[in-house]
């Protein structure tokens, strides 16, 4: 499986346009790399905030994410679309 990790900063609806509705052969993670509203996506995308700082309850949270985490996804993506 092909995966593809979208980086969108800041967050606006042209930036999330851009992704697209993934194939049944990708994996499109999304982050967005700075907290925000819910965001409309393309239906299949995983999405992601990363907090500078994460607080024990976000970190439980399975959509937050901390900058190691965020390191480990770069390095396991085929592509890096940074928005």
């Amino acid at each position: 499986m092909r995966k593809v990790l979208y980086l969108i900063n800041p967050v606006s609806p042209s930036a999330t346009r851009l992704i697209p509705v993934p194939d049944p052969a990708e994996q499109i993670d999304v982050v967005l790399l700075h907290e925000t509203k819910t965001v409309e996506l393309p239906s299949g995308c995983r999405s992601y905030v990363l907090s500078d700082n994460p607080t024990k309850s976000e970190m439980q949270a399975p959509s937050t994410i901390g900058y190691a985490d965020l390191l480990r996804m770069i390095f396991e993506a085929d592509t890096v679309v940074a928005v």
